[in-house]
């Protein structure tokens, strides 16, 4: 799987692409949903993109819409929601925008928070079987380090 990181926050990227080592094949990244798009068309194109909801450029509102944009790309596209917004707020945003997960940044104090968030993305749809036994796979590996 190819992930997309889109968060301005070099901190948050860093450890959202540690996170995910394993399990993506790559991980890109993008600081802006300008950054976002370019990235898509760089083939192949992603799988799924972590989100942030706010970026320097961009409020809430105008992320959630510019996601069309990305799925122009790839309408199979899974895209997760990360912000640091009230979980109530991060609802309210993206409902009825099509984002298969959302994750609170407060929640990101396990990597097992995120990779269920990207396993549940992932299974919304059509994703393939092995895609999701690698996932579930990488997290049962991840659980035993613990």
């Amino acid at each position: 799987m190819i992930f997309l990181v889109v968060d301005d926050d070099v901190a948050m990227v860093s450890m959202l692409e540690r996170y995910l080592r394993g399990l993506a094949t790559e991980v890109r990244r993008a600081s802006s949903i300008q950054e976002a798009i370019e990235q898509m068309g760089v083939l192949p194109p992603p799988d799924l993109v972590l989100l942030d909801l706010r970026l320097t450029t961009t409020d809430a509102v105008e992320t959630v819409a510019a996601t069309k944009a990305l799925r122009e790309f790839n309408p199979n596209l899974k895209i997760v929601a990360i912000s640091g917004l009230e979980m109530s707020e991060i609802v309210r945003v993206v409902s009825g925008s099509g984002i298969e997960g959302i994750l609170a940044k407060t929640d990101l104090d396990s990597q097992n928070k995120l990779l269920r968030a990207v396993q549940s993305a992932a299974a919304s749809g059509v994703p393939t079987k092995t895609v999701l036994a690698r996932i579930d796979s990488f997290i049962e590996n991840m659980s035993k380090q613990v």
